[in-house]
């Protein structure tokens, strides 16, 4: 049987990637970083949810590495 590792890659990678990208969009969420105030405001106010989303998407991800390997 092929391994389950390379089959899970397609799930998984881009569930990383959100994730982490999510997390590195929390975390530099400032005014001035991003010029434009309408933007700025919501995203700053917003930035714990932002992390947190980050975070279930890189769990979900792990979640499913664990179901490629398990399974």
């Amino acid at each position: 049987p092929a391994p389950p590792i390379p089959i899970a890659i397609p799930a998984i990678l881009p569930l990383l990637g959100l994730g982490l990208f999510l997390l590195l969009g929390a975390s530099v969420a400032s005014a001035r970083w991003v010029p434009w105030p309408e933007v700025a405001e919501p995203l700053y106010a917003r930035r714990h949810d932002i992390a947190v989303a980050g975070c279930g998407a890189i769990a979900l991800a792990l979640l499913v590495l664990n179901a490629a390997v398990l399974f």
